[in-house]
C-alpha cells in the first residue's frame, strides 16, 4: 500500500506586518494576471434593520492606508443597510498562477463602513468615465421598471450628456463613497491540487495593534 502523501501550504508573513501589507502583495499579483478591474472585484455582505443578510459583488475603487473604498448610491439596499448596521464583511477570491502552478487565494475582511466626505466624492466624480456618469445619473437602483420606459429615459439622458460640456455635468446627489476600515482580516492560500492542505493567517486588531496567528484550514 502506497504511503499517504500531502503537503502543507504556508503563507509567509513577516513579524510586525500589518494586514494591508500582505493584501497589497496579493492584490498586485492578481492585477498583473487579471488586470486592475477584475482583481478589484469583491463581495460585500451587509445586514438590514431586521437582521436579513445580503451580499453582492462590487468593485474596490481604491486601497488606502485606512482600508477598502467603494462607491454606491443612497437609494441602494447596501447603503440603507450600512446606515443601520455599518459593520460589513468583504471577500476577495483569486486563482493565480505562480511558477506554472495554480494557487487559490482568499481574503476575508470584517470592518466598519465609514462614509467619505462630500468634497472627496465630488472630486472623484469628476474623474469618472462618461459611461459611469450615465449609469449613476439615470439609474435608480432597486426600483421596479418598465424596460421600454427605462430605455427611453436612458437615451434622453445620454443625449443630455452628449450636449453638455463634461465639466458641467452635475454629480447626482445619490452618489456616496465608503471606506471599510478593517478590524479583522483573514487570508487563505493553497495550491489547486489534491494533496496540498491550505494555510490561513488571521490578523486581529486589539488596542490599535495588529497581531496575527496561523490557523488550521
Amino acid at each position: 500500500m502506497a504511503a499517504a502523501v500531502s503537503t502543507l501550504y504556508k503563507i509567509e508573513v513577516q513579524d510586525g506586518a500589518r494586514p494591508l501589507d500582505l493584501f497589497r502583495e496579493w492584490f498586485n499579483d492578481a492585477k498583473e494576471e487579471f488586470g486592475e478591474f477584475h482583481a478589484s472585484v469583491m463581495n460585500i455582505a451587509t445586514v438590514s434593520k431586521d437582521g436579513t443578510v445580503s451580499n453582492r459583488s462590487v468593485v474596490m475603487k481604491k486601497l488606502t492606508d485606512d482600508g477598502f473604498m467603494f462607491n454606491t448610491t443612497r437609494n441602494s439596499r447596501k447603503h440603507e443597510d450600512i446606515q443601520t448596521h455599518p459593520q460589513v464583511s468583504l471577500c476577495f477570491f483569486w486563482v493565480t498562477t505562480i511558477n506554472g502552478q495554480k494557487h487559490t487565494k482568499q481574503v476575508r475582511i470584517e470592518g466598519v463602513a465609514k462614509e467619505m466626505p462630500m468634497e472627496f466624492t465630488r472630486a472623484s466624480f469628476r474623474t469618472w468615465s462618461m459611461r459611469t456618469k450615465v449609469r449613476y445619473g439615470f439609474s435608480k437602483q432597486g426600483n421596479e421598471i418598465d424596460w421600454d420606459e427605462l430605455k427611453k429615459r436612458h437615451d434622453e439622458y445620454v443625449k443630455h450628456l452628449s450636449d453638455a460640456k463634461e465639466d458641467s455635468i452635475d454629480m447626482p446627489a445619490e452618489v456616496v463613497y465608503y471606506t471599510v476600515i478593517p478590524h479583522r482580516v483573514e487570508y487563505y492560500g493553497s495550491k489547486m491540487d489534491p494533496i496540498t492542505i491550505g494555510d490561513r493567517v488571521l490578523f486581529r486588531l486589539s488596542d490599535n495593534v495588529w497581531n496575527f496567528v496561523h490557523i488550521e484550514a
